[in-house]
């Protein structure tokens, strides 16, 4: 038998080609050393020196190539305008990449510490994402199924890192959801809707603790309240109580007066059953003090809180001795102030036209 004879057995099944040093199994034409048409079974280990390329009558080829000493699994998409993707094992020592072949460039990274990057080759997190240039946004998006809930995290090239969700926004920790921003821009702490029948834009529900505002750097100020407002008055703050936002009480800026004013609500619907008193006789019972406050030892012209509350119990809150200081608001005197000036007026015109 000649050497460039070709040999074929059992009707084409197995063909030796001798000439151009080929076996195919199941092809009459082979055109790689070793063609195999078909499902191929091997029971043990198969060693290749250089390439393996597994295709068919597909559009996918699946095959190993060395590159610069470091093992490659490479997908090749075959149809027109398909990429190329290489599974890289060891172009930095103990990682796996995938890597855009087309590009040249590594889309994703596994450390050998359980860090994945994505845009980036040296993760230093579990997830770290990179953009792919600087002036693009680095983005992470989480959807639901098929419903519009979805969140985004962000950073911009100015440096602004960002959250965005399509709905509300909530925050949970132990178990619970602690704050939720709505799709509408408001605030919530401690609850989950906003007041009825008010426009909120921050709702803290902190149950009997209340909320508090702290600045511990003694060379700021402590809140500020701003309103920018340029005509007519500036609302700064609106007191109300129970669910019905019973109105109570504000502080705001009178521009016509150029002074800011402390309100209680007082309204002539809200009163009944209108009655004279006498006001010197309630100012005669006040005693007032000259006395030193043991913080400052500055000198202070006052009340005693628990003395005032026996006369006008509504001016003063908290009780004696309890666990908080009881404190005084000097404002609710003054009608009876006024009460007693125009009883004393009287009096002073009583005795003129004597």
């Amino acid at each position: 038998m000649s050497k460039n004879t070709n040999l074929s057995f059992l009707t084409d099944y197995i063909t030796a080609d001798i000439t151009n040093g080929r076996i195919g199994i199941n092809t009459p034409s082979p055109t790689v050393a070793f063609d195999v048409t078909g499902v191929a079974k091997f029971s043990s280990s198969v060693t290749a020196g250089g390439n393996i390329a597994a295709s068919g009558t597909g559009n996918i080829t699946i095959q190993a190539v060395s590159s610069n000493n470091f093992p490659v699994f490479q997908l090749v998409d075959n149809r027109v305008g398909g990429n190329a993707w290489n599974f890289e094992g060891g172009r930095t020592l103990g990682n796996l990449a995938l890597r855009d072949s087309n590009a040249g460039i590594e889309r994703m990274t596994w450390t050998s510490a359980g860090n994945v990057g994505i845009g980036n080759t040296n993760p230093l997190t579990k997830l770290h994402v990179t953009a792919g240039d600087a002036g693009s946004s680095g983005r992470i998006r989480l959807t639901h199924g098929t419903s519009t809930s979805q969140i985004e995290l962000y950073t911009e090239p100015s440096g602004l890192a960002s959250i965005i969700s399509a709905n509300a926004l909530s925050f949970e920790a132990g178990a619970s959801e602690r704050m939720r921003i709505t799709s509408g821009g408001a605030v919530l702490i401690g609850t989950t809707t906003t007041i009825v029948g008010a426009n909120t834009i921050f709702h803290v529900n902190s149950g009997d603790a209340g909320p508090t505002f702290k600045n511990s750097n003694s060379a700021q100020q402590g809140l500020e309240l701003w309103s920018a407002v340029s005509s007519g008055n500036n609302l700064f703050i609106e007191f109300a109580t129970e669910t019905s936002i019973t109105a109570r009480g504000s502080i705001d800026y009178n521009r016509g007066a150029g002074l800011v004013r402390y309100n209680v609500t007082s309204d002539y619907r809200l009163k009944t059953d209108l009655k004279e008193f006498n006001g010197n006789d309630i100012l005669n019972k006040i005693k007032v003090y000259d006395y030193k406050l043991k913080e400052t030892n500055a000198r202070v012209y006052g009340v005693m809180a628990h003395e005032l509350q026996e006369i006008i119990p509504y001016a003063v809150g908290g009780v004696k001795d309890g666990e908080k200081m009881q404190s005084v608001d000097y404002s609710i005197i003054v009608p009876i102030m006024v009460q007693a000036i125009q009883e004393l007026k009287a009096e002073i015109e009583t005795l003129k036209n004597k």
